[in-house]
């Protein structure tokens, strides 16, 4: 059982929300800082859900994740999710979503259980790929094929799945835009990094395009290929299609430089990110596919890149990890 402990001073809203919740999550209610802290420490909760309404609450999201040391999430109106997002961006919230309206409570619940599964930063994290020496092949692939990927909500445990299913022998070099909050990233590169044999990073400046490497893009900066084909980071552009990293400029930039040799997918999420650039990298030449709606947490990121015609196949994640390793082995001339 998912235990979570919500933070509301709406004692009707949490209990709506507790009653129509399934057997397989533990709704607990906390109406001040103090009783979140210690029912989440108590009954060893998984994630602590924030009501964003309660101002009293929000104040203090920063101090909680750092006395709770689990997840945190903000609950919202629908309508305002996109600013809720912007605000408590740098509040240490690991995702911001709708509160369910009336007994729809299940797509919630299935959002927490895959938002429970992401560890948080801690001091004594350990170290990615390249800071604890695993063998990099550091020679330049001006052949190596690309893989860029844009996922949102829901991504996190669909990217792992992924990378897990890939082979071992895989040739492509995989570029990433995650979108997370700031202070996630070390320890989203390393849960990955665990779970496939190829090498998962951080991207920097300059970072070569090895085959079976797989960069990420940081939090508040865009990641571009370069006209020289390495990684270039863009920190003085502002956010794109909402979001900064944004599949748009990785997509766009892959369509500019290397579009014989690159593949582009749009996964599960909210918003309309990478459908734009998708669609340019279709136009250009690349390869591209979308997430089917049935299996995508968010339909909103595939749906945008599917009704542009921005894929040229649609595909259920069962079949992206096939599709990928395909690509991989595909040169276009």
């Amino acid at each position: 059982m998912l235990v979570v402990v919500v933070g509301s001073l709406d004692e009707r809203r949490f209990m709506q929300l507790a009653e129509n919740t399934s057997s397989r999550v533990d709704m607990l209610h906390a109406r001040c800082f103090e009783d979140m802290v210690s029912m989440a420490r108590g009954a060893g909760a998984a994630l602590i859900c924030v009501d964003l309404d309660a101002r009293e609450l929000t104040e203090r999201i920063d101090q909680l994740s750092r006395e709770a040391r689990i997840p945190i999430v903000g609950l919202a109106r629908g309508d305002r999710i996109p600013e809720e997002r912007g605000r408590a961006k740098h509040a240490g919230l690991l995702e911001v979503l709708a509160w369910p309206k009336g007994r729809a409570t299940e797509e919630l619940e299935r959002e927490l259980v895959l938002l429970s599964t992401i560890p948080i930063v801690n001091h004594n994290r350990r170290m990615g790929t390249r800071e604890r020496g695993k063998t990099v092949n550091r020679r330049a692939g001006a052949e190596t094929p690309l893989l860029g990927v844009v996922a949102s909500t829901g991504g996190p445990r669909l990217v792992r799945k992924i990378l897990s299913d890939l082979p071992d022998h895989f040739s492509g070099c995989i570029l990433l835009v995650q979108h997370m909050w700031d202070g996630f990233e070390r320890s989203f590169v390393d849960w990955l990094d665990e779970a496939t044999t190829l090498h998962v990073n951080l991207a920097d400046d300059g970072d070569l395009l090895n085959p079976g490497q797989v960069w990420v893009a940081p939090p508040d900066c865009h990641l571009r290929l370069s006209a020289s084909r390495s990684l270039e980071l863009d920190y003085e552009t502002d956010a794109v299609s909402g979001f900064c990293p944004s599949g748009d400029v990785l997509f766009e930039s892959m369509a500019l430089h290397a579009p014989e040799r690159s593949t582009g997918i749009v996964l599960t999420g909210i918003g309309t990110d990478g459908a734009r650039g998708l669609r340019a990298l279709r136009d250009r030449g690349g390869r591209t596919a979308a997430q089917d709606g049935a299996s995508s947490v968010i339909d909103g990121m595939p749906r945008a890149a599917r009704e542009l015609d921005a894929a040229e196949v649609v595909l259920p994640e069962n079949d992206i990890a096939n599709f990928i390793a395909d690509a991989a082995g595909i040169k276009r001339g």
